[in-house]
């Protein structure tokens, strides 16, 4: 059993969440509170994950982002199509930023592994067709 801070109920070990930072392993919050918590956060700010994920995973915030869509008028920098969403397309090696992408194009980078060897034996496999 377990006390929940926030909303002081004690409740079973199986009603908290999984969390490594604690040294018990279980988060100090019930799951109910985490999800209400995570519920709020969304209605005063709807970017905040938006954010926080261009943050953490390209160290990009959502101004730089929005430059780069307003730069690319929207627009896919490979097959020039106007997605609803543009992705961050980057390097795997080093991380750096190449430009925005449609799902697509960016997913088929991907089954090419970022290789330009790859992709040039595509082409001229299209080409010969």
């Amino acid at each position: 059993m377990k006390t929940c801070p926030c909303c002081k109920n004690t409740k079973q070990l199986n009603e908290f969440g999984k969390d490594g930072r604690t040294k018990s392993g279980i988060s100090c919050y019930c799951k109910e509170c985490l999800r209400e918590k995570a519920r709020k956060q969304r209605e005063r700010d709807p970017l905040h994950s938006r954010r926080a994920h261009l943050k953490k995973r390209y160290n990009l915030s959502l101004s730089e982002y929005t430059d780069m869509v307003d730069t690319q008028e929207g627009l896919c920098a490979i097959c020039g199509t106007k997605p609803d969403v543009l992705v961050v397309d980057h390097c795997h090696t080093n991380g750096k930023i190449r430009g925005l992408l449609c799902h697509s194009c960016n997913t088929g980078l991907g089954k090419f592994f970022d290789n330009t060897s790859f992709l040039s034996n595509a082409i001229n496999y299209l080409s010969n067709v």
